[in-house]
């Protein structure tokens, strides 16, 4: 009974730990919490893909001719 009640402060702790990492990066960066919606989210990641194709050489990749298209707008990026 100890150990399992150890276990669950252990749980408790380590999430008040890092919820108060999370704070305390916001406070620093003077961030504010924000809600993302679709556009916002379809945003950050078609950025993070349009970096992973340019940093492709440094990991001894290479791509060919990509193009990356949003099916909803028609929108065509290109790298």
């Amino acid at each position: 009974m100890l150990t399992e009640r150890r276990r669950h402060n252990w749980a408790v702790v380590a999430m008040g730990h890092k919820i108060a990492r999370i704070i305390y990066a916001m406070r620093t960066k003077n961030e504010t919490d924000k809600e993302n919606d679709c556009t916002t989210l379809k945003e950050v990641r078609l950025e993070c893909l349009l970096k992973s194709i340019k940093n492709a050489s440094q990991v001894q990749l290479v791509v060919k001719r990509p193009t990356v298209v949003d099916t909803e707008s028609g929108l065509i990026y290109q790298t």
